[in-house]
């Protein structure tokens, strides 16, 4: 598949290939697609937007959208803030429910309580914010959390990912079509659609061990949900002072989040973006954007400031 335009989805009239594309910042998630005509006329404001073909074919429509708060950096804050579900004990474990959830307050930045979490990895001291955390709406939100007795668990800190993304339901802005966070999300369009990402979505795939090293950054690599998965399991079943040998090519400030970064990689795509179980993702650093080989995060930005400047 090529990367025509921002953004994907295969065209059903144009016969040129495009593909489902999605970035992975710091603090926003972006994704862009082809839709077809039909959908493009009835679209809310402010989603799709008109971009030129590639050789030379007709222009495409594509939804293009910017999540905002859900970025990478963003997400951990609201992962360990997530007092509700932070991941639990296993079931049965000491202030459990029965469900694999721990239902009790965050414990206070300074004081000598925190609450267990899912994504924290074992012998790590835990991690902790007073007030104006990244990523959360309440400025004055605080929360402390240490790990599990049983050490860190993929499928709980996925757990508390998912709870982060939400159900589409909530705070939905449109009658139909929910995405999450309250965004409209529009149909591929018609034919067969391929994934792509970048990104940290790329960079923790390769990582973690779900995706293969390529030999430089013009040759795509791939994964799948299911890969990150494994490969997420093994990550958070590693403690803490073991991640730097096993995982060195993550810079060590970022080692003691690994286990939330990998499960929130993994929901995105699933919960978030509806990446089956199987299902490849391509992973790419540069794409072809207007006849010139660019970033992937600049081509898909320049379309997502055309769209909030109006054009």
């Amino acid at each position: 598949g090529r990367v025509g335009g921002p953004g994907g989805g295969r065209s059903q009239n144009q016969n040129q290939n495009t593909v489902a594309l999605a970035d992975l910042g710091g603090g926003s998630a972006q994704l862009s697609y082809a839709v077809d005509a039909d959908v493009a006329s009835t679209a809310p404001a402010g989603y799709v937007r008109t971009v030129p073909g590639t050789r030379g074919a007709a222009r495409l429509s594509a939804y293009v959208h910017s999540f905002n708060g859900y970025g990478l950096v963003a997400a951990r804050h609201r992962m360990l803030a997530d007092v509700g579900n932070p991941g639990g004990e296993p079931s049965g474990g000491d202030g459990g429910d029965g469900d694999g959830s721990l239902k009790v307050t965050a414990g206070k930045p300074g004081s000598s309580t925190r609450t267990p979490h899912a994504c924290v990895h074992a012998g790590h001291a835990g991690h902790s914010c007073d007030r104006d955390c990244y990523g959360l709406d309440d400025p004055t939100m605080s929360y402390s959390v240490t790990a599990l007795t049983t050490g860190a668990s993929f499928e709980g800190c996925v757990k508390s990912a998912t709870d982060v993304i939400g159900p589409s339901e909530k705070g939905c802005e449109h009658a139909r079509g929910c995405s999450f966070g309250g965004a409209w999300r529009a149909p591929y369009a018609t034919g067969v659609t391929e994934f792509y990402a970048m990104s940290y979505v790329a960079e923790r795939a390769v990582q973690c061990g779900a995706a293969d090293r390529p030999p430089d950054d013009a040759t795509p690599t791939t994964t799948t949900p299911r890969k990150l998965a494994t490969a997420g399991t093994k990550v958070c079943e590693t403690r803490v002072d073991q991640l730097g040998a096993k995982y060195p090519s993550v810079d060590e400030e970022h080692r003691p989040w690994l286990c939330a970064d990998v499960a929130y990689v993994y929901a995105l795509l699933t919960r978030g973006f509806g990446v089956g179980e199987d299902e490849t993702v391509t992973l790419v650093d540069k794409i072809a954007y207007r006849g010139k080989a660019v970033e992937a995060a600049w081509a898909l930005g320049d379309a997502i400031a055309v769209m909030d400047g109006g054009a």
